[in-house]
């Protein structure tokens, strides 16, 4: 069974700063996946058990998420999301917003939803334990009206309840972010320190935020921050635009930040097209030496892969690596979709009608739609997209790596939908219904992707945004939630089941450090010796305006037979616990001091 290595970073000379190419090969030399060194062998048996049919139903109503449209009021001139008009700032940033965030605010074991909109106040749906939610955001001090986008529920002080912290748009703007005051005063409500914590970024320019990623990358043991923009323009320089690192000062000042964009060479500025395009960052170890390196999934062919240095730093690893080759990226997932045991990447982007075409006129023409890419060995990926039938999905933004038939290995899901006026004849962009891809392996290193969307009852036609996972009503099978553009927020509820077995993962960090969450732990389970080891990492399964909850799902098939070994790797210390003999059908909760 493979452990994160807790190593030196790859690449690093003794010289501190300074780098080679983790793969062995001089820059520019077009070797292919061949030239890196693969990850060794790990058993062949892959599947928990058969593929199950999958259902959904949109219980939105059911649950009481009504008057949750992402946008009130009359459009802008020019940004109707129905298909007329032309697409031009600010419309363009409007157009491709709308996201959501699961926490348990009040800490009573049910998730409960943020929801971002524009010209609106945004709102905190309380999960009542009944299938329902209630909300109640304007009485818990979450009354301001501005426009909202991204949002993430992190404790970002260590008091043991969950802070949120929310990207907007706006000339001018400032991030917000609310601390929760349940532990401090025992009473749930939100006050907003943004400036005082060094998070709303209030330089009197324009803010067009877009996701934020959550993860210790220095591993001090507190939780950092990477916001994003998108925001075009030569005006943009690196010390104004608001795709930043922002470090957690950690036992000197608790949740209060500083920013480190320039000194960790994290700059996503893009120069040719100028400005800044940044979706979907993540804090994700995808070299396995122990440090959470940095991806960040962008527009116009910026995105990159960034890999941490373990100095406080940052490489850019991006050519080497064989990655960000997607024209124009959305969103983002990790997970091991072919269960070798290391995570691969999936980036969802534009597939065009015409995209053999690359100079027709206009950005929707050259593209080769979604990205993924397979994990090969330390520091290399191989694109696998095509072979696996999984890169046209429209105009994609919204994705995540999820089990929802509980089987043992990992699906697809993403949504898409986007106005285009210039673009393929009679919008082709503009009513796609969403994707979903069922993985059929039974193989290490097998990955059989079949597109079940409409069979599922998954039909949404909208103009999905941002989307999470989460298991809201606790039958032990994930939901799903879906932002609409054009509309709001709609609750599909997943009618699998008591068919397969399941087993959830919550940790509990070290009192004494400052994520108690365990975010970015590396979670293995083994059913039996014979099988796979499945792999999840708190807190990566999806990166483009939607933020699941802080817990790990595993499926586990058909048997009810115990699981024989279930392990956690601390992201801050590289330590490991280990649980055997664990009964399936349970939330199982792993404390990291004991």
């Amino acid at each position: 069974m493979l452990v994160a290595c807790r190593g030196p970073s790859l690449g690093l000379d003794d010289e501190a700063g300074s780098s080679t190419d983790p793969t062995g090969v001089e820059a520019g030399t077009d070797t292919g996946v061949p030239g890196c060194e693969p990850w060794p062998e790990p058993p062949s048996a892959l599947g928990m058990g058969p593929t199950m049919p999958l259902s959904f139903v949109d219980v939105s109503v059911e649950a009481g998420l009504v008057g949750v449209d992402y946008y009130e009021g009359t459009w802008p001139d020019g940004c109707d999301p129905n298909g007329t008009g032309v697409v031009e700032a600010p419309c363009k940033m409007i157009l491709q917003g709308g996201g959501a965030a699961a926490g348990d605010a009040d800490l009573d074991g049910w998730p409960d939803l943020y929801l971002t909109r524009l010209g609106a106040r945004d709102q905190l749906w309380l999960n009542q334990g009944d299938g329902s939610f209630t909300e109640l955001g304007d009485a818990l001090g979450l009354d301001a009206v501005f426009d909202g986008n991204g949002a993430a529920w992190v404790d970002v002080d260590a008091d043991g309840d969950l802070d949120l912290y929310v990207t907007t748009f706006g000339d001018p703007e400032r991030y917000r972010f609310y601390r929760n005051t349940l532990i401090e005063d025992g009473a749930l409500a939100f006050v907003e320190e943004g400036s005082e914590r060094g998070l709303a970024l209030d330089d009197g320019l324009p803010h067009w935020g877009f996701s934020v990623a959550v993860g210790d990358y220095d591993r001090d043991g507190w939780l950092d921050l990477y916001t994003s923009e998108w925001r075009p323009g030569p005006s943009v320089l690196p010390e104004t635009s608001h795709a930043r690192l922002l470090r957690n000062r950690g036992a000197a000042a608790p949740g209060v930040f500083e920013d480190q964009t320039l000194d960790a060479q994290a700059s996503t500025l893009a120069i040719n097209p100028a400005g800044t395009y940044v979706f979907a960052p993540a804090f994700v170890d995808l070299d396995e030496d122990g440090w959470l390196d940095l991806a960040v999934v962008a527009d116009n062919g910026t995105s990159k892969l960034l890999w941490n240095a373990g100095d406080g730093s940052f490489i850019d690893g991006t050519p080497t690596a064989k990655v960000g080759i997607e024209r124009n990226g959305m969103g983002s997932a990790f997970g091991d979709l072919d269960g070798d045991g290391h995570l691969d990447w999936y980036v969802s982007a534009i597939f065009s009608p015409d995209d053999e075409d690359t100079d027709c006129g206009n950005s929707v023409c050259g593209n080769g739609g979604n990205r993924l890419y397979r994990s090969f060995g330390p520091r290399c990926f191989e694109e696998t997209s095509r072979d696996l039938d999984v890169h046209v999905g429209g105009w994609g933004w919204g994705t995540a790596a999820w089990d929802p038939d509980n089987d043992g290995d990992l699906d697809l899901v993403e949504v898409n939908g986007f106005h285009v006026p210039h673009g393929p004849p009679g919008g082709a962009f503009l009513n796609h219904p969403m994707r979903l891809w069922q993985n059929g392996s039974e193989f290490i290193g097998e990955t059989a992707f079949s597109h079940v969307a409409d069979a599922s009852g998954l039909d949404d036609p909208g103009q999905g945004r941002g989307l999470l996972t989460f298991d809201y009503d606790r039958d032990g099978d994930l939901d799903l939630l879906v932002v609409d553009n054009k509309s709001g927020a709609r609750l599909w509820r997943n009618e699998l089941g008591q068919e397969n077995a399941w087993l959830d993962v919550e940790l509990r960090g070290d009192p004494s450090s400052g994520n108690l969450a365990g975010v970015g732990a590396r979670v293995e389970l083994i059913r039996d010796v014979d099988a796979a080891t499945q792999v999840r990492v708190m807190g990566v399964d999806t990166h483009f305006l939607g933020q699941g909850e802080n817990r790990v799902h595993f499926g586990l098939g058909p048997s009810e037979a115990p699981v024989t070994e279930v392990r956690v790797v601390w992201p801050t210390t590289g330590e490991v616990s280990v649980r055997t003999n664990v009964s399936a059908r349970q939330v199982l909760v792993i404390d990291e001091a004991g």
